[in-house]
């Protein structure tokens, strides 16, 4: 079964951490997106997967959203 996600796009400093653990309350795989995501210190902390890309590129982060090809 796959698991259910929640995606942050450029995580907020003031209320990121309420939206992350919100996320795991609800059994929710949490993940940011982020140009930098170094700058937001509770990320790592709270052990979420973080991603870097460039959040300005609409092809980009499609391509991080979308499941990765089977090849047979």
């Amino acid at each position: 079964m796959a698991r259910r996600a929640l995606i942050l796009v450029e995580a907020t400093r003031s209320n990121g951490l309420l939206y992350i653990q919100a996320a795991q309350r609800l059994s929710l795989h949490p993940i940011a997106l982020s140009a930098d995501p170094v700058q937001y210190d509770y990320l790592e902390a709270e052990g979420v997967e973080a991603i870097r890309v460039d959040t300005d590129d609409l092809d980009a982060l499609i391509r991080e959203c979308s499941p990765a090809p089977c090849h047979l």
